[in-house]
């Protein structure tokens, strides 16, 4: 059977603990436990606002000591506003996660608003941010790379003054993974994983029969092989502006692993809510030569996608998707493939074909329809041979 997991490390499950307020952000009641008011476990921290308005309000939890940080990690918490029209936009920062050295030495970024994720509609978000971003906000001197205060600082357009509707939940830290391994993984074996009342990671969630997908989706490792088979399902990629590159990851891990997608659907948002392209679309890579088949799928607004021979693709369309690049051996099938709209460079390719073996017969019925830029269809590596049928 099929063995779910993440690397996220606890920093508060606000379960127990002392909570307090930022430097300077203190118009708002204490902060207290409220076993009323949760998604994760029974338990959450609210605090009333009463006649507060502006940026004046704050939740935060000091986790004792420095945490040893890795290039890379972000930190992943929950957080609503229970009268969600009454925050400021994600730009103007509604609601930020902060980090910080001390109470009164913190760096701020973006995680809602009332123009983001689910909002204005209100209820819980996940949210993840790399603290060693630039921040849009400081503190006092910032968090200067010192990570043992944590919390969010909301910004009221106007005064709420019943019930405690400033509310965090479940921040966490790590590289945002979550990992399948064994006999008949699915999309729905992770999501249930993800969902659980004791879990609630916020990296792969049902929403009503669509996942949304945020972080390191890895099938399989190292030690161990996956076998994972779905079909028929929709993922939405997550907006994340406040991470790296390369945060929104799928990755096929161990040669001995099989993936198996048939009418698969997986999209991420075309401009962010910064107002550019995403900050991390999302990747596909296969780390190692993995038996992956796709059947009919489609990816949509994606990132980069890196495969090797064993790759076996029918009727697949990248649609608005940056490079696709096989290679370096021999020759994946790719057969009445649809690469439209590759968001790619000028004077680059769609498809990057760097296999020793000829594409005779690999790429029978495919279809190329150039994106916005001049680019070129494929590009032929320097491993590819110099006499081939095509």
């Amino acid at each position: 059977m099929a063995t779910y997991s993440t690397d996220l490390q606890t920093i508060t499950l606000c379960d127990s603990g002392t909570f307090t307020e930022f430097t300077g952000y203190t118009s708002g009641a204490a902060p207290a436990l409220s076993t009323e008011n949760y998604i994760h476990n029974g338990s959450a921290v609210d605090q009333a606002t009463g006649q507060a308005t502006g940026q004046t309000v704050s939740i935060a939890f000091d986790y004792g000591s420095n945490i040893t940080w890795t290039s890379g990690w972000v930190v992943i918490g929950w957080a609503k506003f229970d009268a969600p029209t009454s925050i400021q936009t994600w730009s103007t920062g509604g609601i930020r996660i902060g980090v910080g050295s001390a109470l009164g030495n913190v760096s701020l970024y973006n995680a809602l608003g009332s123009d983001f994720g689910d909002y204005p509609y209100g209820g819980w978000q996940c949210t993840a941010i790399d603290p060693q971003l630039t921040a849009d906000q400081t503190v006092g001197s910032g968090s200067g790379g010192n990570y043992r205060y944590f919390g969010t600082v909301s910004y009221l357009t106007q005064k709420i003054t019943k019930g405690s509707p400033n509310v965090i939940d479940a921040f966490r830290y790590g590289r945002g993974q979550i990992k399948a391994i064994g006999t008949s993984a699915t999309f729905a074996g992770l999501a249930s994983t993800n969902d659980a009342t004791t879990a609630r990671w916020g990296l792969f969630t049902d929403r009503g029969g669509v996942y949304r997908w945020k972080g390191l989706l890895s099938l399989g490792d190292t030690s161990n092989t996956v076998t994972f088979s779905d079909s028929n399902k929709s993922i939405l990629i997550e907006d994340t502006p406040r991470v790296s590159s390369t945060f929104n990851k799928i990755e096929v891990v161990n040669s001995g692993s099989s993936v198996t997608w048939t009418s698969i659907s997986i999209s991420g948002v075309q401009t962010s809510i910064t107002g550019s392209a995403p900050t991390s679309p999302g990747d596909f890579a296969m780390i190692d030569n993995a038996t992956v088949t796709k059947s009919s799928c489609t990816f949509t607004d994606m990132g980069t996608f890196a495969y090797l021979s064993g790759l076996n693709s029918t009727g697949t369309t990248w649609r608005r998707c940056k490079q696709i690049s096989v290679g370096t051996g021999n020759a994946p099938t790719m057969t009445t493939s649809l690469i439209t709209g590759s968001t790619v460079a000028a004077d680059t390719s769609a498809l990057l074909w760097n296999c020793t073996q000829s594409p005779n017969g690999k790429l029978d019925g495919s279809t190329f329809v150039k994106g916005t830029n001049a680019h070129h269809a494929i590009e032929f590596g320097t491993n590819s041979p110099t006499s081939m049928t095509y």
